[in-house]
Formats: C-alpha cells, sequence, structure tokens
C-alpha cells in the first residue's frame, strides 16, 4: 500500500494491494481452519475438475513467444492450465499414498496423476512440467522414507541425498554441453522463447527507480513508455497480462 505514494497508476496499485492483501488473510485463515487432509481432498476434487472442464471446453491459447497454439484449457493460458495440472497430480499423489483412504480412491489418485501430466505436457509448460516431476519424486520418497523404521530414516536419508549430489554433476555438465539440443526438443530456443530479452531490458530498467520501483503492479500498464515498448517488441498484441517471466525481476522493477 506504501507504494501508492509513487505509483504512476494509483487505482491499479490499490486494487492490486488489496487483492493481494485478501488473498494472504484467506490463505492463513484456510490453514487455520481447514484440515490438512480435507484440504488436500478439496484441492484434488477442484483442481480435477478444472481439468476435466478443460478438456472438455478447451480454449486454445496463442504464444506469441513461440508461434505456437497451445492448449489453454478453461483458462486460455498454457502456464495456468499446468498449474492446475500440477496441483492435481501432488494431491493426487498424496492420495495415493494415504493408507486411510479406500483403493477405488487411491486407484482413482494414480489415475490422477497420469491425466495431470499427460495434459500438462501437452500444454507444453516445460517448467511446470519438470517442477510437478520432481514434487512427484519427493512424495514418493517421503513416503517411502515414512514405512522405514525410525532408526534407520536419518541415515537413509543421508544416503540419497550423497547419491543425488554425486548424480546432479554429471548431469548438470550434460545439460551445459548439450544446452542447444535439449532446449530444441522442448521447443525452446537460446533466448528462453524471448525470457533473457525481457530480463535484459528488465536489468537496465531498474536503475531508472533504484530504491522503490514504479509501485506494486505499476509496469506492465497501457501507456507507460517501457511497457509499450516491451509489448511492440515481443508482438504483444493484447497490450495486457505480461510479466517478465523472473519473481526476482518483476519484484525489482515493481
Amino acid at each position: 500500500f506504501v507504494s501508492l505514494l509513487w505509483s504512476p497508476v494509483p487505482m491499479v496499485t490499490a486494487r492490486s494491494a488489496i487483492q493481494f492483501g485478501l488473498t494472504i488473510a484467506l490463505a492463513v485463515l484456510t490453514a487455520r481452519a481447514v484440515p490438512m487432509q480435507r484440504f488436500i481432498t478439496g484441492a484434488w476434487i477442484l483442481s480435477g475438475i478444472l481439468l476435466a472442464l478443460s478438456i472438455a471446453f478447451d480454449k486454445p491459447a496463442y504464444d506469441v513467444m513461440t508461434g505456437n497454439t497451445n492448449m489453454g484449457g478453461v483458462f486460455g493460458n498454457k502456464n495456468s492450465l499446468a498449474f492446475c495440472c500440477m496441483i492435481f497430480a501432488l494431491t493426487s499423489a498424496t492420495l495415493l499414498f494415504d493408507r486411510a483412504r479406500t483403493p477405488q480412491f487411491r486407484l482413482a489418485s494414480l489415475f490422477g496423476i497420469f491425466m495431470g501430466l499427460g495434459v500438462c505436457v501437452i500444454s507444453r509448460s516445460v517448467g511446470i512440467a519438470i517442477v510437478t516431476n520432481l514434487g512427484l519424486g519427493l512424495v514418493a520418497f517421503l513416503t517411502l522414507l515414512g514405512l522405514l523404521p525410525r532408526h534407520l530414516r536419518r541415515g537413509t536419508a543421508e544416503m540419497i541425498f550423497i547419491i543425488g549430489l554425486l548424480v546432479s554433476v554429471p548431469l548438470v555438465l550434460g545439460v551445459m554441453a548439450f544446452q542447444e539440443e535439449l532446449l530444441a526438443a522442448v521447443g525452446k530456443d537460446s533466448t528462453l522463447t524471448g525470457r533473457t530479452l525481457l530480463w535484459y531490458y528488465a536489468a537496465r530498467m531498474s536503475p531508472d527507480h533504484p530504491i522503490f520501483g514504479t509501485g506494486y503492479q505499476g509496469f506492465w500498464v497501457q501507456g507507460m513508455p517501457a511497457a509499450e515498448f516491451l509489448w511492440k517488441k515481443l508482438h504483444v498484441q493484447s497490450r495486457t497480462g505480461f510479466h517478465f517471466h523472473s519473481l526476482y525481476y518483476e519484484t525489482l522493477i515493481n
């Protein structure tokens, strides 16, 4: 709210700040009032309904940065759809490993994992697909670790952590060596479909407002010269709903 004092669009900043505050308050109230298992079940049901509706009533989304038309679901946006898939897949995995659930419920959860992953891949959101797979691996690891006797858990976790570090070194080196080929395989280019260009300009625009930024949600607004320049540069005809694809730069600018 303080950034209202210097925001070029104080009404936009005020509305966005109120929305953010209400979101935080709702999250805190939900965490305090709703039991964890009920919350996970509710998230599973809601994300499953949204995913089913997205399959039935898909609104294809055109990606101006790649020139591809992707599955956008009921959101009309591939990243929002992929985020819904991630929630559905991770809650499905959590319910699958919950031994208090009925076999039928756990079978439906198993189907939910594959459904969530499948739609996520179809939507071509590479980042969320990677995070989803890492999350599923973590859920499986923690579940299997919990099955071990208590005195074996710490040693097993430490051993797996060390093995993971040893494996990650050649993996990172391999990614660096075959960067272009891997990017091409997932439909990206060396600019990460324009992201590095956005980061380049963000790094050079940040000194214009080095301490307080432009104000909360005060940059991507029609009429702002810098925003208009980037929209034109990246062929964003709608001139709305854009960001720097980096929490660091988005926060730095705002």
